[in-house]
């Protein structure tokens, strides 16, 4: 699977059931237009009513030569898959492919550590709001890359580097099942911290992630590997928790057991390495 871009929506593509039917004028009045958590959640909405893993996008009432010059990457890549989006359908689905949070920075990408700096994907600067604009993705790394750098080179001026060792009980390995807890997280995130989302789920998520937590108590990872599990296993365990204690919906966030759109605008922050979340 591979990221499709939603300018094939803006660019005349429509979106199908299995059946072979439009059916995203039933959820929003623009279509294929909607905002793209309207679309999102069309689209996992009638997976479901067709038990299906996938709906189709349509591209074969364009022209063939202005899909193939429009969108040269993906004709050439979905050819080798043996799929011609000039005269087929494309099975897609929802997927989670940026994270509109992260670690908390000033608009230099300055974090709450002295020296340390987050920018990209990784750093929650505020720009995207609750529902992140096309493009905005590179943007902020391009940006917020930038600025972090120059205020790295004039915070470390006359400045000397000390390296800090944090004394762990043991060390622990999990890299023999990383492809496991990878499919678990994935699987975890998907059912239950996805494109729609209620108490009951998070609270399963968030349990998940306890256990596994436990498992690692204060140990150190061995390799890469361990460590980015322990890292999934943490940041998944903060973003069910963040869900659970907004209690209602807005952009890319939608609980179906709090519909109505949150009129408060505030983040909800973690800090001192506490799993309590924080509206700000």
């Amino acid at each position: 699977a591979f990221l499709l871009s939603e300018s094939m929506r803006g660019e005349g593509g429509v979106l199908k059931n299995i059946h072979g039917k439009r059916f995203c004028h039933n959820y929003h009045k623009l279509a294929e237009l909607a905002p793209r958590d309207v679309v999102s959640r069309a689209i996992f909405s009638e997976m479901q009513k067709t038990d299906s893993e996938f709906v189709y996008l349509d591209l074969t009432g364009l022209e063939k030569d202005f899909v193939k010059n429009r969108f040269p990457k993906i004709y050439n890549t979905c050819l080798d898959f043996g799929l011609d989006i000039t005269k087929e359908y494309i099975p897609v689905s929802p997927a989670a492919h940026y994270y509109m949070g992260g670690v908390e920075t000033d608009l230099w990408g300055r974090t709450s550590i002295e020296g340390l700096y987050a920018a990209g994907e990784t750093a929650c600067t505020g720009v995207h709001g609750a529902n992140r604009l096309a493009s905005n993705s590179l943007l902020e790394g391009v940006v917020f890359g930038g600025r972090s750098a120059k205020a790295a080179i004039v915070d470390s001026k006359h400045k000397t580097l000390q390296k800090n060792n944090v004394d762990y009980k043991d060390e622990i390995d999990l890299s023999d099942k990383y492809e496991v807890y990878l499919q678990e997280i994935q699987e975890t995130m998907w059912e239950n911290v996805g494109v729609v989302r209620n108490f009951d789920g998070l609270a399963k998520a968030v349990s998940y992630f306890n256990e596994k937590l436990e498992m690692i108590s204060d140990k150190k990872p061995a390799n890469q590997k361990t460590g980015e599990i322990i890292n999934m296993f943490y940041v998944g365990k903060l973003m069910a928790l963040a869900a659970a204690s907004r209690e209602g919906s807005r952009g890319a966030h939608f609980r179906e057991d709090f519909p109505e759109k949150s009129k408060e605008d505030y983040h909800i922050i973690f800090k001192d390495g506490k799993f309590s979340p924080i509206n700000r």
